[in-house]
């Protein structure tokens, strides 16, 4: 990938991108915590939650921090083999791809619900769906990343490897989330009464996310894949844009999330101090008055 690197966008790509691996890391981990507790062990997309904040660290820590060392370090950078490129490019790759999908998954699973509220759903269909999303993408990276080679100590392809990457990892994922979200929102629109009464709360909730995440995924990956499809390089402020997608999902759960919101709350205030006693104890509330799990 051919990437514009002058002195100011190497400074943004430092600064920002230094900012994103901080914010992603903090959030991810208190993502894991707080979908570990209370009300959130019975929310539908929790598997998939955990899993794309699992993708999310991998993706910060083995893509951008290094790209981020390799950059500013230059030509000074060691060369690299055929065998590591392909190895570095699958595992990159791999982790973007289940990132992308899986919010693919999410979004597929809450249009499911909207579309057929009171379908009988098998009881471990979330695990099934999950590992067949992870499994799938594992195997269609594979000859991928041994399209790789090492040209002069560095990792390059055709193009058209390049096309189907971004196709697996951002063009195909952003048009199924466009079509299912404007099938949802139309679905929300005309029949707001359709779904469950019980399910109110923890439903919005899961919509809530769904669409923020969405939101946030084809706000910072698409516009850089497609600026990539029809310029063949990217300015370094766009590349690190890309890659606020896997660190600001937390921030989403906050703002979408009343469920997680306050489980947050709980997580992070004393008895004492800022929580009173009936709040620590709201969001069992809330889940045990649903019967429906969502």
């Amino acid at each position: 990938m051919a990437i514009v690197n002058d002195p100011i966008s190497i400074y943004v790509l430092i600064v920002f991108g230094l900012f994103f691996l901080v914010l992603g890391t903090v959030g991810n981990i208190t993502s894991l915590i707080v979908l570990s507790r209370g009300a959130m062990k019975r929310l539908k997309i929790r598997p998939y939650l955990i899993a794309l904040a699992v993708c999310d660290l991998l993706i910060l820590y083995l893509i951008l921090a290094p790209v981020m060392n390799i950059i500013s370090v230059g030509n000074k950078s060691k060369p690299r083999s055929t065998i590591t490129c392909r190895l570095l490019i699958y595992i990159g790759f791999f982790a973007m791809g289940c990132s992308s999908w899986i919010t693919v998954a999410i979004t597929l699973e809450r249009l499911l619900y909207i579309v057929r509220p009171h379908m009988i759903r098998p009881k471990h269909g979330t695990a099934i769906a999950l590992c067949l999303t992870i499994g799938l993408v594992a195997i269609i990276n594979i000859p991928l990343a041994m399209a790789w080679t090492a040209v002069k100590g560095k990792c390059t392809v055709d193009k058209v490897y390049h096309m189907i990457n971004f196709g697996v990892c951002s063009y195909i994922p952003a048009i199924i989330m466009m079509l299912s979200n404007g099938v949802i929102t139309y679905t929300l629109c005309r029949w707001p009464n359709q779904l469950p009464r019980t399910s109110t709360t923890k439903r919005n909730s899961s919509i809530r996310i769904s669409l923020a995440i969405n939101f946030v995924f084809l706000g910072t990956t698409f516009p850089a894949s497609i600026v990539w499809a029809i310029m063949g390089k990217l300015y370094l402020p766009l590349y690190v844009m890309y890659y606020a997608n896997y660190s600001l999902n937390f921030l989403m759960y906050i703002i979408a999330g009343q469920i997680f919101r306050k489980e947050l709350k709980i997580l992070f205030c004393t008895k004492s101090a800022c929580c009173p006693k009936s709040d620590t104890h709201s969001s069992t509330f809330i889940d045990s008055s649903t019967n429906t799990t969502v």
